[in-house]
């Protein structure tokens, strides 16, 4: 029989390359120090980026605010409510009646105008009521929508209306984009920070001294209302809840 030399390669045995187990365990312990390492830094950066997502949320919120105050010619206010966990803090705007809008019969609007629904903040980030600095939770500026007008407020997904209480704070904006509430410049300023709030409202903080002090931001961000331009700004600042 002659031999082909087409066929050699198919009689030459065949070499298989595996890892052996020694090499199989060592990158698995490689791959669980990894994790381990990055387990830490993975948690930081979602309870940062939630707190990054309500900041945009309420930024955005209060500019929109201030546009529909000076395009209606009207009073228009976001409410901040500060809720007990599971539920989530919300925000919503509203916006008062208008003497320039009419229905087709020609009444003019008696009623307050919800120009959103309840807007949830991320899970985990808290409208904050520090024990030292003013905040919008600083005064009952709530009184400046009065006891009988929250009733025509929708209720915030499946929960009574807002109860009209300090867990309720108002930003207004008149019709020149200004704020008239609060009426204190130094409370026109909203903190938001990580943590849950308890029965009462008080509020389990996850930013600790430590981390306030040592951190830009201090695990707080701070967003400060221009008292004549209604403009939100976000502050960089370090912000002790302590006593």
């Amino acid at each position: 029989m002659l031999f082909n030399r087409r066929m050699a390669p198919a009689l030459r045995p065949r070499v298989f390359h595996a890892f052996s187990l020694v090499e199989m365990i060592a990158v698995v312990a490689i791959i669980v120090i990894m994790v381990s390492l990055l387990g830490p830094a993975i948690s930081s950066f979602s309870s940062t980026a939630g707190r990054k997502g309500a900041v945009n949320i309420l930024m955005n919120t209060l500019e929109q605010a201030r546009a529909a105050a000076l395009e209606k010619n009207c009073d228009v206010s976001v409410l901040l409510w500060q809720r007990e966990y599971p539920s989530r803090d919300a925000i919503m705007v509203i916006r008062e009646p208008s003497p320039w809008i009419v229905d087709a019969k020609g009444a003019a609007e008696t009623n307050l105008i919800p120009l959103t629904k309840w807007i949830q903040l991320p899970e985990g980030v808290l409208l904050h009521k520090p024990t030292k600095g003013a905040t919008v939770f600083s005064s009952g500026n709530a009184a400046s929508i009065l006891s009988d007008e929250f009733s025509q407020i929708p209720n915030g997904g499946g929960g009574a209306a807002p109860p009209h209480d300090d867990h309720v704070a108002i930003v207004k904006f008149n019709s020149t984009g200004a704020i008239v509430a609060p009426s204190d410049p130094a409370n026109a300023r909203i903190v938001i920070t990580e943590g849950v709030r308890g029965v009462g409202g008080t509020e389990a903080v996850l930013a600790g001294r430590k981390e306030q002090q040592n951190t830009p931001g201090g695990g707080f961000d701070v967003i400060t209302l221009a008292r004549f331009t209604g403009r939100p700004r976000l502050d960089v600042t370090t912000l002790d809840a302590t006593p």
